[in-house]
């Protein structure tokens, strides 16, 4: 895919899919972290990306975007019914007509510029039937069993193998390592309308992890490993952490 004068790919866009409603954390895409809404830190950091053909924020209410505009960000009205961040991700790319995406998470401030821009690049250079995303590896012989922390499982290839909340792979020793996933994904968009067409698969109900959909279905999906510690807010105690970790050293 060709990139532009300034080293931009143009055919490809990173999307923000944000709603209002939050189980855990109420109206969280719009919680003040540092003085600023949650969204616009992560924006924020997308616009530091250096390949990326443009940045948005797809939603569908009206309070958001009304939000996000103030402080210049493009948006893309979504449908109320979308059932899935993805389903978003897809009707703003429909939208825009954009060859791909990023989808990145409104509540992930720290993200990395520069894996964006690398994912991004993945993206343009595969065959467009492979999906990217990010995991960081950490060691340690007693696995994380929290399911609210997402283990993927990777194969020698970097092709990954299976995503679960479950503590995987068995760790035997004290050199035992697994890998967190971070869910950021880079797809085009015909795949990504397929993925939407099949519907959830029977793994993904009962692991409630969408992405073993493209998996069930045959699809590739990359591992891009990363040392950056992300730091996803989904509880008021994420975000107490989050304004500790922005005041010692992490402003965009």
């Amino acid at each position: 895919m060709q990139t532009d004068s300034g080293g931009r790919i143009p055919g490809i866009v990173a999307i923000i899919p944000a709603r209002l409603g939050s189980t855990r954390l109420p109206r969280k895409m719009l919680v003040p972290l540092g003085g600023r809404p949650l969204v616009e830190h992560v924006w924020r950091r997308l616009r530091r990306c250096r390949k990326l053909g443009g940045v948005y924020i797809a939603t569908d209410s009206i309070e958001i975007a009304q939000t996000a505009e103030a402080f210049g960000a493009a948006c893309v009205m979504t449908s109320k019914n979308c059932p899935s961040g993805s389903d978003r991700v897809m009707e703003a790319l429909e939208t825009l007509g954009a060859w791909g995406a990023i989808n990145v998470q409104g509540d992930l401030p720290f993200m990395s510029a520069a894996l964006v821009d690398k994912l991004a690049e993945a993206l343009a250079q595969s065959d467009g039937r492979t999906v990217f995303t990010l995991a960081r590896r950490e060691r340690g012989r007693a696995l994380p069993q929290s399911p609210h922390m997402v283990k993927v499982v990777k194969g020698s290839d970097d092709r990954a193998l299976y995503f679960s909340r479950s503590a995987v792979p068995f760790a035997n020793d004290s050199k035992a390592f697994y890998y967190e996933h971070i869910g950021v994904y880079a797809y085009p968009r015909a795949l990504l309308k397929q993925f939407v067409a099949w519907g959830p698969s029977p793994l993904e109900r009962r692991e409630k992890l969408e992405q073993l959909r493209f998996l069930e279905h045959g699809i590739r999906i990359q591992v891009i490993t990363t040392t950056c510690k992300s730091l996803s807010i989904d509880t008021a105690a994420d975000l107490k952490r989050a304004a500790t970790r922005l005041r010692r050293r992490d402003r965009w």
